[in-house]
């Protein structure tokens, strides 16, 4: 819903955090994901797993921060994990301006 409202007014990416490592990696950057107005990165916790990855990681994150572009994380993440998931700089600039919710109820991929 968010997505669908903010594409009226500005180009949204959502992306796996798999998805988007592979990208950052084999481009060497992240520039791919610094020009959409609202970026969505799906299962934060499966992704950016080496040094490099990390790194490119924060470079986007740190950009779209000091230009005040929106990124949405989404994942079966606990809060009090996020920081040794998404390390400290990243989860420090997160932390300022981030709401967390939690969505309960019952799984909709599980069987039965």
């Amino acid at each position: 819903a968010i997505a669908a409202e903010y594409s009226r007014r500005s180009y949204v990416k959502y992306i796996t955090a798999y998805a988007m490592s592979q990208d950052i990696m084999q481009a060497r950057n992240s520039d791919a994901y610094k020009g959409c107005g609202l970026l969505i990165i799906d299962e934060i916790g499966r992704g950016f797993e080496t040094e490099s990855e990390k790194k490119r990681f924060f470079d986007l994150v740190d950009y779209r921060y000091a230009n005040l572009s929106p990124i949405i994380f989404c994942g079966n993440v606990k809060k009090e994990d996020l920081r040794e998931i998404v390390g400290e700089a990243v989860a420090d600039r997160m932390g300022e301006n981030m709401s967390f919710i939690t969505l309960t109820g019952k799984s909709r991929r599980q069987n039965g």
